[in-house]
């Protein structure tokens, strides 16, 4: 028995001294496993016991760490979640563009505890990226950048992930080939810059830095591009609202003045409506007419800047215009880049105006350059297409008009000569006298074509001479002597049987074509075209403009080949006429005459009245009639009247 109760004792003192120190363990590990991440095992053993324990203690340690960690992940992303999601709310409720970016930047520093970031938008034309909005840790709040803005493509990480719409982050600026050092931002140690995209459009990146290396793991730049993608939608709403505004007052300011160049009855009109709607825009622009040597000022508007008391004229030849700007494709100039081929003066007028970027609208209907214009602004990113697609689609108007007023004219015009055409054909049908019939021709020409100089010149083939019964000159109807054919422009078309116009540098054309120029110098257009019958020519049709070129165009040159055909007979007919006429008036007086010759009584009488009607027919005041008898007779006979 007490053997047994000694055994007893020492097997539960053995076992005492085995279990608990297990049952502390489990103890622990029960405490540990509902939270009580301070609960440890006592370590007081070096046996197995003592070695389970330990172990515990430091899986409970490693836990603990692990429980820490994970802790401050979720926070951390518990922040980033709730910046993401103070983000969205102020892209929902940002009253403008400014507010949002200054709003984003600002939380994505102060949550994030970041350097520095700024958004960048790209300009109008696709070329550069532009500094919209920054915010800094060091200075709580915006800084002025001297690279505010740069070049799409390669050259910077900003330009390098706007041309190709992914990522980059550069884990050690030091080390990064691409990143663009910038003095305002001395303490940057790792950047990322993350494209502002709605598919593959790219609106601008956003820009973060830190002032420590590695700052960007993936997890971070998962988090920005979620707020990337807000911004970039956020931005894409306010464009839209930004376009919907702008096409509201464009589409009734558009209304407004389409119907007033709508209502327009000729071209000034139609340039001069447009010149008022300039008036109003908030943006520098310049309207000019086209001439030939100079672009005449219409309109000049810049805001802010006194307007001259006298818009000036630019001494610009058409052509060289048209060269550049025929086919109505608008041309933008930035300034800093190498500009198209336009005349030197024409690019520098907007520059002294203060425009950093301007675009040259032509308005050429028809392919006719009729005017331009040009609108700028200082400020790059405020001049977009969206801001001035309505004026785009008021060059269309505009354009478009002026092809309608050029085709209503154009109709006119036809309409005018055909009533041309049939007013000469009418009256050269019943009208014999030549002198009349030229003043008929002349009024109705005059009537189609304006103000001009204008003559008849008629040729004699017997004795190759022109003479000029009928000429304007200044109002003044003369008449020129008969000259000889010789090397004038109208003898050349006379001599050629074909028509000549000449409408520019007359004189030199004139000299080319073997004429004659007198002192006086040549006309500024000259347009001729001869009177043919049976092929034969019997004179010409000249009109002329001292002053102006191009005066006469294709139109004109239709014209009197039209009515020259018609004249032509006219003036064969007339003269005929008068021939036949004058021919019977003398057959009459002869008749006459010698109706009285035949009753005188005697020798004497017969001669007396036979040089008295003689001198009557022709115009003389004395007539002497001498009668040689034959040799045989002794009578001689002489007689004066």
């Amino acid at each position: 028995a007490g053997a047994v109760l000694l055994t007893t004792a020492l097997i539960w003192v053995g076992t005492r001294r085995i279990i608990q120190p297990i049952l502390n363990v489990a103890q622990a590990a029960q405490h540990f496993a509902e939270g009580d991440w301070l609960k440890r095992a006592v370590v007081n053993r070096n046996d197995e016991i003592g070695l389970l324990a330990y172990s515990f203690n430091r899986m409970a340690d490693e836990l603990t760490k692990l429980y820490r960690s994970l802790e401050s992940q979720v926070q951390s992303r518990t922040q980033q979640v709730l910046t993401a999601s103070e983000v969205a709310q102020i892209a929902t409720s940002a009253t403008s563009l400014d507010e949002l970016m200054e709003r984003s930047v600002q939380l994505i520093v102060e949550r994030f505890g970041f350097y520095y970031a700024a958004i960048f938008m790209l300009d109008d034309l696709r070329e550069n990226v532009l500094l919209r909005e920054s915010y800094s840790a060091a200075t709580r709040g915006p800084i002025e950048r001297v690279l505010s803005s740069l070049p799409v493509g390669p050259g910077s990480i900003i330009g390098l992930v706007t041309s190709t719409n992914q990522p980059y982050v550069a884990a050690d600026v030091d080390q990064d080939p691409h990143y663009l050092k910038v003095d305002e931002l001395p303490d940057t140690r790792s950047e990322v810059v993350i494209p502002l995209s709605v598919g593959d459009e790219v609106l601008g990146v956003l820009d973060v830095q830190s002032s420590h290396v590695n700052a960007f793991d993936r997890e971070i730049v998962a988090t920005l591009r979620t707020l990337a993608n807000q911004i970039a939608s956020a931005l894409r709403s306010f464009n839209l609202l930004e376009a919907t505004r702008v096409d509201l007052q464009a589409t009734s300011a558009l209304y407004q003045a389409s119907h007033r160049i709508a209502e327009a009855e000729d071209k000034d009109e139609v340039l001069a409506t447009l010149a008022a709607v300039l008036e109003h825009t908030p943006f520098i622009s310049a309207l000019f007419r086209v001439d030939e040597n100079q672009l005449q000022t219409l309109a000049m508007t810049a805001p802010q800047q006194e307007r001259p008391d006298q818009l000036p004229a630019l001494p610009i030849q058409r052509a060289a215009l048209e060269e550049v700007l025929g086919d109505n494709q608008p041309i933008t100039i930035v300034d800093g880049e190498s500009a198209p081929p336009l005349p030197p003066r024409l690019l520098q007028m907007p520059r002294r105006l203060g425009c950093q970027i301007f675009t040259v609208f032509p308005i050429a209907p028809e392919g006719e350059l009729i005017a331009l214009l040009i609108m700028g602004a200082v400020d790059r990113a405020r001049f977009t297409r969206t801001n001035i697609e309505p004026y785009i689609s008021l060059v269309d108007i505009t354009r478009t008009t002026l092809e309608k007023v050029q085709a209503l004219g154009t109709i006119q015009e036809r309409l005018n000569e055909l009533e041309t055409i049939s007013t000469v054909g009418q009256s050269i049908s019943t009208e014999t006298n030549l002198e009349n019939l030229y003043a008929i021709i002349h009024r109705q020409i005059t009537q189609v074509m304006g103000d001009i100089n204008f003559l008849i010149a008629l040729y004699n083939a017997t004795n190759d001479t022109i003479e000029i019964p009928y000429m304007d000159e200044g109002g003044e109807i003369v008449s020129v002597e008969p000259f000889p054919l010789a090397q004038g422009l109208t003898s050349i078309v006379i001599r050629t049987r074909e028509p000549l116009m000449l409408v520019e540098d007359t004189e030199a054309r004139s000299k080319a074509l073997g004429a004659i120029v007198t002192s006086g110098g040549a006309a500024k257009s000259w347009l001729g075209v001869p009177l043919l019958v049976g092929g034969e020519p019997i004179g010409a049709i000249v009109v002329q403009d001292l002053e102006n070129e191009h005066r006469f165009d294709d139109d004109d040159l239709r014209l009197l080949l039209t009515l020259a055909s018609q004249v032509a007979v006219a003036i064969r007919n007339a003269r005929l006429l008068e021939q036949t006429e004058s021919q019977a008036q003398r057959e009459r007086r002869l008749f006459e005459i010698a109706t009285r010759i035949r009753r005188s009584p005697d020798m004497h009488t017969i001669l007396r009245t036979t040089g008295e009607e003689i001198g009557r027919a022709l115009g003389v005041h004395r007539a002497h009639i001498q009668i040689h008898l034959p040799e045989n007779s002794d009578t001689h006979l002489e007689e004066q009247a």
